[in-house]
């Protein structure tokens, strides 16, 4: 049986925002106000080499860079109302629209919780 390999290379980075989550079922109500999270990102993209095809410096600059493009006017009075996941996608979008081979975004809250969006 032939084994396929999938090699990546990914960065990590954090930003500082302020979130909410206007549907929060009743018992969560809190999350319907605009409260503060470190959300965690992690972005892999796909290579074909094993030898730095991609610079992962380059991905968490531009990594970086669209999550300042995106979140720039983020405040407690403007937060972010999206999900982790939904965030995921956007950053996904945006590195994809950079001619890079996305295969994940991960965001998380605080390290903690959080979701996940995979291209196959």
């Amino acid at each position: 049986m032939a084994m396929t390999i999938v090699i990546c290379v990914y960065a990590r980075t954090r930003f500082v925002a302020f979130h909410q989550w206007k549907d929060a079922p009743e018992d969560a109500k809190y999350l319907q106000s605009s409260h503060r999270h470190e959300f965690h990102v992690e972005a892999a993209v796909l290579v074909t080499k094993s030898d730095r095809e991609v610079e992962f410096h380059h991905l968490k600059r531009d990594l970086d860079l669209a999550i300042k493009e995106e979140y720039r006017s983020n405040s407690v009075d403007k937060p972010i109302e999206a999900s982790c996941e939904r965030i995921a996608m956007t950053i996904a979008t945006m590195l994809r629209e950079n001619d890079y081979d996305v295969k994940y975004v991960d965001v998380s809250e605080d390290g903690e919780c959080g979701g996940r969006v995979e291209y196959n």
